[in-house]
């Protein structure tokens, strides 16, 4: 039904889709809130943050857990904001239900359950949503995920596990019984008045269209934008540091790539760490054993940091916040989006990180302290062996951070608003600087099987015709290898058949920055062509045709004017000598360029002319 809206933006499939999932976030409401307008307002305010944000749920068939999320963080919102003054209006609850308990205790169990929930991961979140809110049963279940049954069944079996030894902790002793009293997918539907579905859906049309309804209580529509502007702000900051750490202690951090279900040890979450008594290195060199509940453990800002022998962003490390906790666990919080791991002192000055995405993830660190309050700490990523020294250069794939504890209110950090557009522009120049690298790196997996370069342009077969471009050639070297598949290589790319391709573009070729310039399927990746360039034609260039070095010759660049992707068009070098290409563009101080050696340079808007057609020629000895 949610790709149905995205495609149709048709306010039935979106009543359809409040109908479905509307009894569970307003479960959540009234469980949090003790007071039924309030209750009321947050069930919109969710809705309409699901009707402007619905293109960026990653996962679909999670539509539940991730409604429960939203849901649970806004009356989380409203509550702290209300204060005491609801806590004296007691909500209206369902008649009839009592479930051997009295009122206010179930309202009270339902609120604990909700907060244990929302503790979870996703993958057990959601398994526990389909089948104790959404009645589905586990063969039902499965299918709609796309899994299995024998490791759904495993997953679900984890998360009332996990979900039950929690709420043992807090004096609860849940069984199958005490799950189903509590969340009856019949009582939950009823209690959703239709007047309230009705209104929400007209209002969430209205609202993804950016139009204003009436539908909507004022409270509703003012938490929605606010959530709406957090999650963006969450969104630029997150990507900037996929990008910056990606390569180097994105394992370490808990960014690599993942799937909610995937195998049988789908979302296992690791067991407690026992930590033996660090030996803690002070700037003298010397070690002292202290207790593992001191001093690593508490919540560190990032004073200075360098990867890959470049300064980390100043606003990566305005918002990042570091957290040690003295069981083991262990998180990188940016802004509100928190990636957790769990962490082992393995001996003096050394540390060990394990991600709770993916379990089979190890980055291995030193550290050492200057004094109570100042850390400093070197991670490698998950392929290299433990650093031998507290550094970070260029090509070595580690990351060097001093950090420092955080003084009281600064725990979280201060968002300005009026900074918000660096902040954006910092994240994506991050982002399109990745992008580079993954084409540089396919560009080489390409050489190193074919024994040159991709030409710049996929040709007909008497050599004469271009009809795809080089971004169709390298697919199979960006994970893409069925799309590529999917192309008739012998047919231009704007053939009845592969022009329908071109709204498949893979994120690697999506610029960030574009300003609205480039439409769907179209990218700002492209090479320069032409005599004495790395694309000559149909010429297959090798690496030892590139005698000027790789590292002083061009390969890509971000150009000014987008293109469709699989079209075979891209820069060429004006015949004056005082003019350059269309580059830049962006981002607004300066353009990226990818060299042949892999690397990725940002460059002045406006470069030295000479330069810059020098670094074009691969072998003209300038």
């Amino acid at each position: 039904m949610l790709q149905q809206f995205l495609v149709d933006r048709d306010e039935r499939t979106f009543a359809a889709i409040v109908k479905r999932h509307g009894g569970m976030v307003m479960e959540v409401c009234r469980s949090v809130l003790h007071h039924q307008q309030d209750a009321e307002d947050v069930f919109q305010a969710t809705f309409l943050v699901l009707a402007r944000k619905a293109d960026s749920i990653r996962n679909r068939q999670s539509l539940g857990s991730w409604l429960h999320g939203v849901g649970y963080r806004l009356a989380l919102k409203m509550r702290d904001q209300a204060g005491g003054r609801r806590d004296r209006e007691p909500i209206v609850h369902e008649p009839g239900k009592t479930d051997g308990f009295d009122d206010l205790t179930m309202g009270e169990l339902r609120a604990i359950v909700h907060e244990e929930l929302d503790r979870l991961t996703e993958g057990y979140r959601t398994a526990l949503l389909l089948c104790y809110w959404e009645g589905k049963t586990r063969d039902e279940a499965a299918a709609l995920l796309g899994i299995t049954a024998d490791a759904f069944k495993k997953c679900l079996e984890r998360a009332r596990r996990l979900l039950g030894s929690r709420l043992v902790q807090r004096g609860l002793a849940p069984a199958s019984a005490f799950f189903a009293a509590l969340f009856t997918t019949g009582a939950v539907d009823a209690s959703v008045p239709f007047i309230l579905t009705k209104t929400t859906a007209e209002a969430a049309s209205a609202f993804a269209a950016g139009e204003i309804s009436t539908g909507a209580s004022a409270s509703a529509v003012a938490m929605a934008e606010g959530v709406i502007q957090t999650m963006n702000i969450t969104k630029w900051i997150s990507s900037l540091v996929i990008a910056l750490l990606l390569g180097a202690v994105g394992v370490a951090l808990g960014y690599a790539g993942y799937q909610t279900f995937g195998n049988d040890a789908m979302g296992a979450e690791l067991a407690p760490v026992t930590l033996g008594p660090p030996a803690i290195v002070q700037a003298n060199g010397k070690t002292s054993p202290k207790s593992d509940r001191e001093p690593i453990a508490g919540i560190w800002r990032i004073a200075s940091g360098v990867a890959e022998g470049k300064p980390m962003p100043a606003e990566f490390i305005q918002f990042a916040r570091l957290q040690f906790h003295a069981d083991g666990k262990f998180a990188m919080t940016v802004l509100e989006e928190s990636k957790p791991g769990r962490y082992k002192l393995v001996g003096p000055g050394r540390i060990d990180l394990k991600s709770d995405i993916n379990e089979n993830d190890l980055s291995q660190g030193i550290f050492k302290f200057d004094g109570a309050d100042s850390l400093t700490i070197c991670f490698s990523n998950g392929k290299d062996a433990r650093p031998t020294e507290f550094a970070a250069g260029e090509g070595s794939a580690q990351v060097l951070m001093h950090l420092a504890r955080a003084k009281p209110g600064e725990e979280k950090p201060k968002v300005d608003l009026k900074d918000l557009d660096a902040v954006r522009e910092a994240a994506n120049r991050a982002i399109s600087a990745n992008n580079l690298k993954q084409i540089a790196l396919a560009m080489h997996n390409y050489e190193a099987v074919y024994k040159h370069f991709p030409r710049h342009a996929i040709y007909s077969k008497d050599g004469k015709k271009p009809l795809l471009s080089w971004r169709v050639e390298i697919l199979p070297f960006i994970d893409q290898d069925q799309l590529y598949k999917q192309f008739k290589l012998d047919e231009p790319w704007d053939s009845p058949h592969n022009i329908k391709l071109v709204e498949k573009m893979p994120k690697t070729f999506a610029a960030p920055g574009t300003a609205g310039k480039a439409k769907r399927g179209e990218t700002n990746y492209q090479v320069i062509t032409g005599p004495d360039t790395m694309f000559d034609g149909p010429k297959k260039m090798r690496f030892q045709d590139i005698t000027d070095g790789t590292s002083n010759t061009l390969m890509a660049v971000e150009a000014s004017n987008p293109v469709a992707w699989t079209r075979p068009d891209d820069l060429t070098m004006p015949k004056d000598k005082d003019k350059l290409p269309a580059v830049g563009g962006l981002f607004s101080n300066g353009f990226h360029i990818m060299l042949c050696d892999g690397s990725v340079r940002l460059l002045p808007l406006r470069p030295d002319v000479a330069t810059f057609r020098a670094l074009v020629t691969p072998a003209a000895a300038d």
